[in-house]
Parts: structure tokens; sequence; C-alpha cells
């Protein structure tokens, strides 16, 4: 981890973004994958190109998990919470779901042949599609539980020093990131980035962060305010909700 300021550079939020549309590419070879597997049955396609494609749309997906991967750990670096680089890999598996869903969809208006299979394709996407997305939100809000007390770890103030929302990069795919600082027992002062979809955290939010005693600067936990603990104004100031002490 660091001690020394942290900066959101402009290379970091560009791998950011890259890191986005890999996860966009993932979906679209996933979507395709789907769609093209039926055909492998039809005898009036051929086999053999359908089986390309469907290679290479796997060979593409697995190229945008890699580079996804690459990306978001270029995006934050080593000095990063705990989970941060979690919750990409979650929203990559919400991608690929997501691809499954759509690959669902588009057989049922393109190879279906009776309303039936259509209706049990559509139905069959939107459970899916509803089901990647619901546990998605309910394992992502895990996150903003604090860890159970242990003799181990400490908790210490740790306000969001620096602090990028996407804007329109949101629409690529890129996430906010921050840069939380924090102190620990020693009165050290520690700097690490976090990646989060928040809506409510941007710069000066105060929250909370769990460390370990004996290795604070290692994979602490950064837990924000809860939504109606924080207080925004125009200037983008937040307000201090209560917190236990270290």
């Amino acid at each position: 981890m660091s001690l020394e300021p942290l900066l959101l550079g402009f290379g970091r939020k560009i791998a950011n973004v890259l890191a986005g549309l890999a996860r966009g590419g993932m979906l679209f070879s996933v979507l395709l994958v789907v769609a093209l597997i039926p055909l492998l049955s039809d005898i009036t396609e051929p086999r053999g190109q359908v089986a390309l494609l469907i290679a290479l749309a796997s060979g593409f997906g697995a190229v945008s998990v890699v580079c996804g991967q690459v990306f978001i750990h270029a995006a934050l670096g080593r000095s990063r919470t705990r989970g941060s680089v979690a919750y990409y890999s979650g929203a990559q598996v919400l991608m690929a779901a997501l691809g499954v869903a759509g690959g669902f969809a588009f057989s049922a208006f393109t190879r279906a042949e009776s309303p039936g299979v259509t209706s049990a394709l559509l139905a069959l996407a939107l459970l899916v599609g509803a089901a990647s997305v619901i546990l998605f939100i309910r394992w992502s809000r895990r996150r903003l539980v604090p860890l159970a007390p242990a003799a181990e770890v400490s908790t210490s103030t740790a306000i969001v020093a620096d602090h990028w929302d996407p804007g329109i990069g949101r629409r690529l795919g890129a996430m906010s990131m921050s840069v939380v600082s924090f102190s620990d027992g020693r009165g050290d002062t520690w700097f690490v980035r976090h990646l989060h979809a928040e809506s409510f955290v941007f710069l000066g939010t105060i929250g909370k962060m769990q460390f370990q005693r004996n290795r604070p600067g290692h994979r602490p936990r950064f837990v924000p305010p809860r939504r109606e603990a924080t207080a925004t104004t125009r200037e983008g100031r937040a307000s201090r909700p209560d917190l236990p002490s270290a």
C-alpha cells in the first residue's frame, strides 16, 4: 500500500474505460455463442462454418476476460482496497449471464419455429437476466456490510481524498474510482484506490476502513456510509455519519 498520496491519473482512467469495453466485448461474444449453438443441429447450415464462428466468438470472449482483468489491475494498481477487483470480476460474470439471456432472446426471434418455443425462450431469457441482476446486486451489497469484530481487525475513519466519476464513460462500462485515506493505530496515513458503484460516494465522503492491526496497508476494506447517512450540497460536500472508534 502507499503512505504517499495517490492520484487517479489519465492513464488509470483510460484503463478503467478499456476494462469496461472489455466487459462489453465479453457480453457480445457470449450472446453470439448462445445464438449460434442451435445452428449446429440445423442441417441447412454448414456445420464447419458455424463451428468456426463459435470458436472465434469463444476466443474473443476469453481474450476480453483476460484484457478486462489486465486493464482493471492497471487502473487500480497494487494499492487498492479489498474486494475492488472482485467487484469487477462479479460484473464480468453479470455480463456473461446477460449475454446468455440475450442469446436466448435472439434465438426466440430468429430460430423458433412455433409460438410456444418463442414464448419459452423469451421467458427463459427474462428469467436468466432478472436472476443474474438480482444476485449481483445482493452480492455487491455485502461489500457495504462491515466485517465482524475481531481481535486482529481494527476500524478507522476513512475519507475519500480523490474521486473520479466516469460520467458518459459509464455507457462504455467504466466504473467510479476513488482514492481513500485513513490512519492506522500508529498515526500513519495510508492511501488506497477503491472501485465502487455507489453513486452517493464522492470527494469528501467519510466512511470506515477496516484493516489488519499488524498489516494496516494490506488490502484494507472500505465501507462507505449508508445512503441515508450521507447528505450532499451543491458544492459536493458530505456530512459525517456516526462512526465507531478505532
